[in-house]
């Protein structure tokens, strides 16, 4: 038998009102490419210079420690970290329980990035089990921040505890983006990517860590984390990260 529907099919895709139609979604598919391009070059991002190196980082504003002198880090590079800008200072907590224990020392970790496109590399829970150590657990905790007060009394940071060989350390760190801060890789990349009023962006990674000593608890060795990363952060804003208003589309 022959169809009967076939020729209906075909005059109605024929009819004036579905080439009228699809005539006005091809001419707006055509108009809405640039239009699209458009938008998506006003919202992309672009790169900024830090305002102050961090090797200028003046560690005299941090009235509770002094560097330790004399302590060279081999195993960091700029090719490993993807950046120039960056600063590893080992520090010791001013006070006669830990001024002359080194087992006591802390190390600050500061690295800067400035490209849109970048991944966020570098997370510590990744380097130091690539590099063999046991990640034992990882926690967001809160940490007050007074010297970033009123506008943020308090944020939420990662804390890690990590087996090291015959050693046992606290790290504490977050990520800084655009003057706001992250505690999560994932949350970081949207941040960067979403449109916004801001035509330049940046990111850091701000890290503390220090062994546990045996006469100590975990949450004593946390608490030095704290303390430094709180007192750090401050500075980072004020003297160094762009200021938020140099961030802004003009």
């Amino acid at each position: 038998m022959i169809s009967t529907h076939a020729p209906s099919t075909r005059r109605s895709f024929l009819s004036r009102p579905f080439v009228g139609s699809a005539a006005v979604l091809l001419f707006a598919g055509l108009g809405l490419h640039p239009d699209l391009a458009a938008l998506s070059k006003y919202y992309s991002k672009e790169v900024i210079e830090i305002r102050k190196s961090l090797d200028d980082l003046d560690i005299s504003r941090l009235d509770s420690y002094q560097v330790v002198p004399g302590y060279v880090d081999l195993a960091t590079s700029a090719a490993d970290l993807g950046t120039e800008d960056w600063i590893k200072f080992h520090l010791a907590k001013r006070g006669s329980e830990t001024e002359h224990r080194r087992d006591r020392d802390l190390t600050l970790f500061v690295t800067y990035y400035s490209d849109p496109r970048d991944q966020v590399p570098h997370t510590p829970e990744v380097c130091y089990r690539q590099g063999g150590d046991v990640v034992r657990s990882i926690r967001t905790i809160p940490l007050e921040t007074p010297g970033l007060a009123p506008d943020t009394p308090e944020i939420e940071v990662r804390l890690l505890d990590i087996e090291q060989k015959n050693l046992r350390i606290a790290l504490v760190y977050l990520f800084c983006c655009n003057g706001r801060f992250y505690f999560d890789r994932e949350r970081l990349r949207l941040a960067i990517g979403m449109p916004s009023d801001e035509k330049y962006t940046y990111f850091s990674k701000v890290e503390v860590f220090t062994m546990v000593t045996l006469d100590e608890t975990f949450e004593d060795a946390v608490g030095r984390c704290k303390k430094l990363l709180a007192d750090t952060l401050p500075i980072l804003l004020s003297d160094h990260y762009p200021a938020t208003r140099d961030l802004k589309r003009r």
